[in-house]
């Protein structure tokens, strides 16, 4: 990017930018030592460096393209990504000249199960039965064992252009999914290597989760949440005589859950999660990533 050793010349009338990375843990306390690559798109020329006692990394020099920045440290987990897309007729350098990068703190990796699910509905319009545990449907459409939510799938197909389908999650008492939005690779912002928080939440759980996606002729395509939409879930609770929950499986839907539906009589549904095969512990990090 931003070598000092490229020459004035080359960059007509881009100025020359001062910017500071502020490079935080999850507690917002200042990063030390923490290695940083900050490049340009359009030039060969990279600068590296360290934070200093602050968590900061200055830079002085004319940019012109796609500015990125890559963030590491041991014991943390890698944020990288792109902080300005480059120079447009009314914007010569980039809008602010501070960025913050959160490095999240590697804090309990655990043995993870990771399912792919791309699954038809048993039947649309009544409670079909999902296993987390066993990724799969409940029995007699599955090799399910326990319902730790029903599914219920709605669809409404006049024509390939003209379709709207729906699916609605449902899980029991202490059970559900909290919503947790975090950008998808192709954003242009700066991400963590390790999307969900560390720990899932010990409370804050919906019930339920309701998904929609539709299309009609002249009417933008709609769609209820996207790639940057992730969600944490727990079921199986255990609960003690105060009610309070003790015990419970955890882990996060990775994106969004896909629909499709356009040319058969099923509703199809796609999506990938991570689960915490302990119950009694609620880390939502990865062992041996």
């Amino acid at each position: 990017m931003c070598g000092v050793h490229a020459l004035a010349a080359d960059f007509g009338e881009i100025p020359r930018t001062r910017l500071t990375l502020r490079v935080v843990d999850d507690e917002f306390k200042p990063v030390e030592e923490a290695s940083v690559i900050m490049d340009c798109y359009d030039r060969p020329v990279e600068v590296r460096g360290s934070t200093d006692t602050n968590g900061q990394f200055g830079l002085v020099d004319h940019i012109r393209g796609v500015l990125s920045a890559h963030v590491t440290k041991p014991g943390y987990y890698l944020t990288s990504g792109e902080l300005w897309d480059g120079p447009s007729s009314t914007e010569r350098a980039p809008p602010t000249n501070q960025y913050t990068v959160v490095l999240k703190r590697i804090l309990n990796p655990v043995p993870m199960v990771v399912r792919d699910i791309a699954a038809i509905m048993p039947s649309l319009g009544k409670p079909c039965a999902f296993d987390f545990l066993a990724g799969d449907w409940v029995a007699p459409h599955g090799t399910g064992v326990v319902a730790d939510c029903t599914m219920v799938g709605w669809k409404d197909v006049k024509g390939s252009r003209n379709w709207d389908w729906k699916c609605q999650l449902l899980f029991r008492d202490n059970s559900g999914v909290a919503h947790h939005r975090a950008p998808g690779r192709s954003s242009l912002t700066i991400r963590s290597d390790h999307v969900p928080p560390q720990e899932a939440p010990a409370e804050g759980y919906d019930r339920s989760l309701a998904l929609e996606e539709s299309f009609h002729t002249g009417v933008s395509r709609y769609e209820s949440a996207g790639p940057n939409d992730h969600w944490i879930f727990r079921v199986r609770p255990v609960t003690n005589l105060e009610g309070r929950v003790v015990s419970a499986h955890v882990g996060w839907i990775e994106g969004a859950i896909r629909l499709e539906g356009r040319t058969s009589e099923t509703l199809w549904l796609g999506f990938r999660y991570h689960l915490n095969p302990d119950p009694h512990s609620r880390s939502l990090e990865p062992k041996g990533r």
